[in-house]
């Protein structure tokens, strides 16, 4: 899964493989491409296996919503937007589509911060931000708690998150 992993950060290049099993030509050796045809246990080719590399990776990898709007950059300062199903008193953020998997991307950057934001920041008046790291490897599901800031403590209250 190493190779899949370094090829896969390359967005849009990698996105079948060809791996050749023990008793293959190239033994344990993993190839990636950009279209691939499948040759599984083809004629003349024993133990070797190709498809798309999301079938190494869990549902949400794939099966996702996202979060592009400018808004939640964390130099954005002005607030109103709110992220919850049971929101009253503030407009929607206008990416928001109740709770499930998200991926951040575009004018909202690309990942949730993984440091104190100021509060008022990011299109809402509790700014969030990641109290943990990041997942490191390609795929990786992390159990992880974002923060949420007000006017007088960085850390106000908790939400965990995977």
């Amino acid at each position: 899964l190493d190779c899949i992993d370094r090829c896969a950060r390359k967005s849009g290049e990698c996105q079948f493989y060809s791996y050749f099993g023990e008793e293959s030509i190239l033994p344990n050796k993993c190839m990636l491409f950009k279209s691939c045809e499948d040759v599984t246990n083809a004629e003349g080719c024993p133990d070797i296996h190709s498809g798309e590399i999301q079938c190494f990776m869990p549902p949400q990898c794939s099966d996702y919503k996202i979060l592009d709007h400018f808004t939640r950059k964390d130099t954005f300062r002005q607030f109103h937007l709110c992220d919850t199903s049971d929101n009253i008193e503030n407009i929607a953020s206008p990416d928001w589509d109740e709770d499930g998997w998200y991926r951040v991307k575009g004018e909202a950057g690309s990942y949730i911060p993984a440091y104190e934001v100021p509060f008022q920041s990011c299109g809402t008046v509790h700014s969030g931000y990641l109290k943990d790291t990041h997942p490191v490897m390609y795929g990786e599901t992390k159990n992880a708690t974002v923060c949420f800031t007000d006017a007088d403590e960085p850390c106000a209250f908790e939400k965990e998150i995977q």
